[in-house]
């Protein structure tokens, strides 16, 4: 599906020299509006054709595929942009991050990292309850975690291993219209009793 929304910008040969770009880590409120507008104001430009800056944004994931060709062809040349009053660098591709779980109480972290599954490929990025969250540098090394699905770290203790996103994340939820108001609250009686 994603794929196939972009697909209009990029020919097969990839000779129209659009420049497709990645941004990580949105706020929850950032809107499509927000980014086109950031963008637009970082090259100096003020209205751009959705056909010459088209952006899909991804709020579950909190991120953003930028596609830049004709007219927003300058955005190539920038690596940054200031959404609410913060510099947000531009990246050439997605982080991998992989979520490993259940890690026991007294399992060594640095055991997990330094497995040799992931060949000297695996950063921690947080570690919190039973959930363990990767940053994995070597994209082959990734979809191979994600095929094999459980990294087994003795005879008796296998951690299954998924992809990360902060919308399957509890504590990074954030309450907006996407999480709550406009999805989930329609499912429940207006009865505060329901959620004592």
């Amino acid at each position: 599906m994603y794929w196939v929304r972009i697909q209009k910008f990029l020919d097969p040969m990839g000779s129209n020299g659009a420049d497709c770009s990645y941004f990580e880590d949105l706020p929850r409120s950032t809107t499509e509006d927000q980014l086109r507008e950031a963008i637009c104001r970082t090259i100096g430009l003020e209205n751009i054709s959705p056909l010459s800056l088209h952006i899909e944004l991804n709020k579950q994931a909190n991120n953003a595929c930028v596609i830049a060709c004709d007219a927003a062809r300058k955005w190539a040349t920038q690596s940054f942009l200031y959404l609410e009053n913060k510099s947000v660098s531009k990246k050439e591709n997605l982080t991998c991050r992989l979520l490993l779980r259940p890690i026991p109480e007294s399992y060594k972290i640095d055991t997990t990292v330094n497995h040799t599954m992931f060949n000297n490929k695996a950063k921690m990025i947080k570690h919190r309850h039973d959930n363990l969250i990767l940053e994995i540098s070597d994209k082959n090394i990734f979809d191979y975690c994600l095929r094999v699905g459980a990294l087994r770290i003795n005879d008796r203790t296998s951690l299954i291993m998924t992809i990360y996103t902060p919308f399957s994340d509890p504590e990074e939820r954030e309450i907006d219209s996407d999480t709550w108001y406009e999805s989930e609250m329609f499912r429940y009686q207006p009865d505060i009793m329901q959620f004592v």
